[in-house]
C-alpha cells in the first residue's frame, strides 16, 4: 500500500464550473451557545467569522462545519479549547429552564435556482444531561416557508418541524444524513466517491484549525494535504505491476518495427529519383501556390503582430488592476486599524458627548421657560397685590371718615365715646435684584424686581372699633327711646289739660273715667307681666331644649342676647330677639351646607375616577398595551418605543429583567421613541446613535429585536450590558450611565418588555381597577346616605328655627306696631289706643 504525495503547490488546480453544483448561500443559528436568532449571508460561497476573543467566532465554525455536512458529533471542536459538544453548547446560557431546544442550518443553491437546506434539530435535557440531534435535508428555505420559530419566538418543536418538511426528510443517524448530504449535495453515490468526500471533510477539519492559521508553513500544508489524501486501492497497485511484467516483450516488438523502418528507408531511395522528376513538374504549379501562401503568411504575421501587441496591452491592464486591487486591500486594512484606533474611538465617544449635551441644552430650555413663566406670574401676583392694596388703603380711608364723623353725631346727641384714631398704611415692597438669562447662550443680566406692598391697619385688632360702635348704637337707640316717653308724656299732659278743663265742666264724668282709666292700666300691666314671663319661659324652654342642642352644636349663650334670660331671668328687649333663632342657627345651617358641598365634591370627584378607570379598563380588555410613564422631559411620540420593539431572550433571570427594565427606565430609554438614527427622547437629540460605539457586551446578550423594530438590532449592539467603558451601559443591579449621567432605579418587576410581561401588567391592573371601582361603588352608596343625611339635619333646623317662640305671639291683640318697639312693648300704663 502506498500513499499519494502531494508536492507541487504552485501548480494552479481550477475546479470546472458546474452549472449544477450547490454552493453555501446562507447559514443561521437559532437558540444554540450565546446566540438567539442570527443569520449569516455567504456572498460567492464564503463567510469570514471576524470578532474579539469569547465573541462566538469558533463555537459557530464548530455548530456550522462540517458539522451539518458530516453529521460526527465528535469531531465537533477545532482542537483550539478543549472538547467542544453539542451538551456544552446547549448548557450555555440555559438558565432556570429544564429544556432547550435550537436549530443550526446551512443553504445551498446551485446554477439552475434549486435550494437545499442542510440542518439540525438540537433539545438538551438538563435532567438527563444529553442532547438529542436530528438531521434534516429540504427544498424549503429558512424565512421562505420554513418557520424555525413560532409567533412566540419560540424554537419549533420535533413534531412541528416533521410537519414543515416532512418526517421523511429527517433523521437520527449520522451515516444515512451524511450518505443524503452526499447524494444531495455533490452528486455522489458510489463508494469511492464517499471516500473522496471524507478526504476533502478531513481537509476542513484540519485546515480550520486556529492553530495552522497561526503557525503556517508550506511543508504543513504539503504533508497536510498528503496525510488528507485517500490510500491508494489494491486493485490500481496490482494493475501497475502487471504492466511492468510486460516491458520485455514491448522491448521486443519495438526492435522489429525498428527493423521494418529500416527496409522501408531503402525503398524510398530507389523512388526517390522518380519522385524528383515528377515533383519538378509539379514544382512550376507550386511555385504560383507559394507565392499566394508568402502573402497570406505576410498577413497571417500582420494579423499575429496586432495580436502580440493587444496581449502585452492586456497584461499591463492586468497588472494595474492587481495593483488597484492591492491598493484596495492596504485601503481597507488602513481603514480597520483607522477604526480600531484611539482617536477613532475617541471620536465617537465625542459625538455621544456631544449628543449628550445637546439633550442637558434642551432639557435646560426647558427648564428656563419654565422659570420665566414663573416668574411673570410672581411678577404679575405682585402687581395685583399692589393694586389691591391701594384699594385696602382708600377703603381705610373711607372707614377713617366714617369713624370721625360717627364720634362728631355722638357728641351732637350728648352721648360720651373713647373711638380710637383709625388709620390705614401702605408700604411700597422693597425692590430686589436678580440675575437672569434670556435664553441658554445669553449672559446673565441684573433685572430689578418689585417687591410685594405691606399693609399696615391701626388699631390692629378692629373688634375694639366694632364693640364700641355697637355700644354706641345700643346707648343711642336707649336715648331714642327715652326721647320718645318723653314726647309720649308731653303729649299724655296736654290731654290732661284737655281732660282738666272738661273735668270743670263735668267732675263726676271725669272721675268717673278716671277711676275706669286706673283699672284699665292695673289690667294692662297685669297682661303685660304675664306676657313677658310666658315669652322668657318660652325663649329658655327653646335655647335649653335638647332639639336646639342636638341640631346647633355647642352655643355660646353669654354672648347671644338671651343671655340675662338664662343667667339672671331678665327678658331681653323684644326687638333685640327679632330673628334670633336664624342668627343663632346660622352657624349649623352653614356647617350643614359645607358638609352637602363636599359631598358633593366627593360623589362628582368619585364619578370622575370612575369612568377613567372604566376607560381604562375597555382599552385593557380589548388587549391594548398599557405604556409606562414618560419622563417629564421625554416629548418624542412619533414613532414606536423602545420598550415596543424589543424582547427578552429565553433563559434571561426574573431579577435581571426587572434590573434592566427598571434601569431603562429610569434612564429615559424604555419610553423614547426609536428612528433609524436611533433612540431620540427629545425632538432633535439622541440619547443612543445607531452608529455610536459598539459596546463589547450588549443589550444583545438578553434582549432581541423585534421584526417590525427598523435597526433596533444596531441600537442594542451600541448599549453595553455590565460594559463600564461603553458610553451608554445598564447594569444588571439596576444603575446605568449615559454620557456624564449616572443613576440607579429602585428595581421593581418588569412590565413593559415581552409580550408575558405586559400580559401580566394588563391582568394585575384589571384586578386593581376591578377592585377600585368595587370601592368606589361602595363610597357612592356612603356619599348617597350622607347627602340623604344632611338634607334632614337641613329639614331639622329649618323646622326647630320655624318652633322658636314668636315675639309678638303672646302679646294681647289690637297692639299697635309702633309700641312693639319699645322695650316693653305695647303693655304701658294705661294700655293701648286702638286706632
Amino acid at each position: 500500500m502506498n500513499n499519494a504525495i502531494v508536492t507541487d503547490l504552485s501548480a494552479t488546480a481550477r475546479a470546472p464550473e458546474l452549472k449544477v453544483r450547490f454552493r453555501l448561500v446562507r447559514a443561521g443559528i437559532v437558540n444554540v451557545h450565546k446566540f438567539a436568532n442570527v443569520e449569516f449571508p455567504c456572498a460567492g460561497g464564503r463567510v469570514v467569522f471576524r470578532g474579539p476573543n469569547g465573541s462566538g467566532k469558533s463555537r459557530g465554525m464548530d455548530m456550522l462545519f462540517p458539522f451539518l455536512l458530516t453529521g460526527d458529533r465528535r469531531r465537533m471542536g477545532s482542537g483550539s479549547s478543549g472538547a467542544v459538544t453539542v451538551d456544552s453548547l446547549m448548557r450555555v446560557m440555559l438558565g432556570k429552564d429544564s429544556n432547550r431546544v435550537g436549530y443550526v442550518w446551512a443553504e445551498y443553491k446551485n446554477g439552475d435556482g434549486d435550494y437545499r437546506t442542510v440542518g439540525a434539530y438540537l433539545k438538551y435535557s438538563r435532567n438527563t444531561s444529553t442532547s438529542d440531534v436530528h438531521f434534516f435535508i429540504t427544498e424549503l428555505r429558512v424565512g421562505h416557508g420554513l418557520q424555525l420559530m413560532d409567533d412566540t419566538r419560540h424554537p419549533l418543536s420535533r413534531a412541528q418541524l416533521g410537519e414543515l418538511v416532512g418526517p421523511h426528510n429527517i433523521t437520527q443517524q449520522s451515516t444515512e444524513h451524511g450518505n443524503r448530504v452526499a447524494q444531495e449535495l455533490f452528486g455522489v453515490t458510489d463508494d469511492a466517491g464517499r471516500a473522496r468526500l471524507a478526504a476533502a471533510f478531513g481537509v476542513m477539519y484540519n485546515l480550520r484549525s486556529p492553530d495552522f492559521g497561526a503557525k503556517y508553513r508550506a511543508k504543513d500544508v504539503t504533508r497536510l494535504l498528503t496525510e488528507s489524501l485517500p490510500l491508494m486501492p489494491d486493485a490500481t497497485i496490482r494493475s501497475a505491476g502487471l504492466s511492468l511484467d510486460n516491458l520485455q516483450d514491448t522491448r521486443e516488438q519495438q526492435q522489429h518495427i525498428e527493423e521494418a523502418s529500416r527496409h522501408a528507408s531503402e525503398t524510398l531511395q530507389v523512388y526517390r529519383g522518380y519522385i524528383t522528376t515528377v515533383l519538378a513538374k509539379e514544382t512550376l504549379g507550386l511555385t504560383h501556390a507559394m507565392t499566394s501562401a508568402e502573402d497570406a503568411a505576410a498577413a497571417e504575421q500582420s494579423a499575429r503582430n496586432q495580436e502580440t501587441d493587444a496581449r502585452a496591452l492586456l497584461q499591463q491592464k492586468d497588472k494595474e488592476a492587481f495593483e488597484l486591487k492591492e491598493q484596495i486591500i492596504k485601503l481597507n486594512a488602513d481603514k480597520a486599524a483607522l477604526e480600531k484606533s484611539p482617536a477613532y474611538q475617541d471620536a465617537l465617544a465625542f459625538v455621544d458627548r456631544r449628543n449628550m449635551v445637546a439633550a442637558l441644552k434642551g432639557s435646560a430650555v426647558s427648564e428656563l421657560s419654565s422659570w420665566w413663566r414663573m416668574s411673570n406670574g410672581v411678577d404679575a401676583a405682585v402687581k395685583r397685590a399692589m393694586a389691591d392694596a391701594e384699594t385696602v388703603a382708600e377703603t381705610g380711608d373711607n372707614l377713617s371718615q366714617a369713624v370721625r364723623e360717627t364720634g362728631t353725631c355722638a357728641v351732637d346727641a350728648g352721648l360720651d365715646h373713647t373711638f380710637p384714631v383709625f388709620s390705614v398704611s401702605v408700604a411700597p415692597g422693597a425692590s430686589r435684584p436678580v440675575n437672569v438669562r434670556r435664553t441658554v447662550e445669553a449672559e446673565p443680566v441684573v433685572e430689578v424686581h418689585d417687591g410685594v406692598p405691606s399693609v399696615t391697619v391701626n388699631p390692629v385688632d378692629s373688634v375694639t372699633v366694632t364693640d364700641k360702635l355697637a355700644a354706641l348704637r345700643i346707648a343711642a337707640d336707649s336715648k331714642q327711646g327715652v326721647a320718645e316717653a318723653r314726647l309720649e308724656t308731653a303729649l299724655r299732659l296736654i290731654n290732661d289739660e284737655r281732660s282738666v278743663r272738661l273735668v270743670e265742666q263735668g267732675s263726676q264724668k271725669a272721675e268717673r273715667d278716671a277711676h275706669a282709666g286706673r283699672a284699665a292700666a292695673v289690667s294692662a300691666a297685669e297682661q303685660a307681666d304675664a306676657a313677658r314671663l310666658a315669652l322668657g319661659v318660652a325663649w329658655a324652654g327653646w335655647a335649653q331644649g335638647p332639639a336646639t342642642s342636638t341640631l346647633f352644636g355647642e352655643v355660646d349663650w353669654a354672648t347671644t342676647a338671651l343671655s340675662s334670660l338664662l343667667t339672671d331671668g331678665i327678658l331681653p328687649p323684644v326687638h333685640e330677639l327679632d330673628g334670633f333663632g336664624e342668627s343663632v342657627a346660622a352657624d349649623a345651617v352653614e356647617h350643614v351646607a359645607v358638609t352637602a358641598q363636599q359631598v358633593r365634591n366627593r360623589r362628582t370627584a368619585f364619578i370622575d375616577e370612575r369612568d377613567l378607570l372604566t376607560a381604562q379598563q375597555d382599552k385593557l380588555v380589548g388587549n391594548e398595551t398599557p405604556a409606562p410613564e414618560r419622563s417629564s422631559w421625554v416629548s418624542v411620540a412619533d414613532g414606536p418605543a423602545f420598550w415596543e420593539t424589543v424582547d427578552f431572550r429565553p433563559g434571561v433571570p426574573e431579577h435581571i429583567q426587572d434590573a434592566v427594565e427598571s434601569a431603562l427606565r429610569a434612564s429615559g430609554i424604555l419610553a423614547a421613541t426609536v428612528t433609524e438614527d436611533g433612540v431620540r427622547p427629545v425632538t432633535g437629540e439622541l440619547i443612543v446613535s445607531s452608529r455610536g460605539t459598539v459596546a463589547v457586551r450588549s443589550l444583545t446578550e438578553i434582549l432581541s429585536a423585534d421584526a417590525a423594530g427598523s435597526g433596533v438590532a444596531e441600537i442594542l449592539g451600541r448599549i453595553g450590558f455590565n460594559d463600564p467603558t461603553c458610553p451608554v451601559n445598564i447594569q444588571e443591579d439596576g444603575s446605568w450611565h449615559a454620557g456624564p449621567l449616572t443613576g440607579r432605579s429602585p428595581i421593581t418587576p418588569a412590565q413593559h418588555i415581552g409580550a408575558a410581561a405586559r400580559e401580566r401588567t394588563r391582568r394585575a391592573r384589571l384586578e386593581e381597577i376591578d377592585i377600585q371601582l368595587s370601592e368606589i361603588t361602595t363610597l357612592l352608596i356612603v356619599c348617597d346616605e350622607d347627602a340623604a343625611a344632611a338634607t334632614a339635619l337641613r329639614t331639622a333646623i329649618r323646622v326647630q328655627v320655624a318652633a322658636a317662640p314668636n315675639l309678638y305671639r303672646g302679646y294681647p291683640s289690637g297692639h299697635c306696631q309702633q309700641h312693639r318697639r319699645n322695650d316693653g312693648g305695647c303693655l304701658v300704663a294705661g294700655g293701648c289706643r286702638s286706632r
